[in-house]
């Protein structure tokens, strides 16, 4: 992943290109993993060209809670 976001309050990531990431396993997102208990705010970003082993290739929210904003995900 090319973000992980866990155990902590709120994150923020905001105007970036989120790219070329990979989710090695079964749980972890590509580009972004937002772990349980965690949440986190993606806004105004792209977030392109990431793949996972198994599940969420761009954006993974896993018993966690996030908003995403203003985004485009291809």
């Amino acid at each position: 992943s090319v973000f992980v976001v866990s155990g902590t309050g709120n994150v923020n990531i905001h105007g970036l290109t989120i790219q070329e990431g990979y989710g090695q396993t079964y749980f972890s997102g590509g580009g972004v993993y937002v772990d349980y208990n965690s949440s986190a705010t993606i806004s105004q970003c792209r977030v392109t060209s990431n793949v996972a082993h198994v599940i969420g290739g761009g954006v993974l929210f896993y018993n966690s809670e996030g908003w995403i904003i203003d985004c485009t995900i291809d």
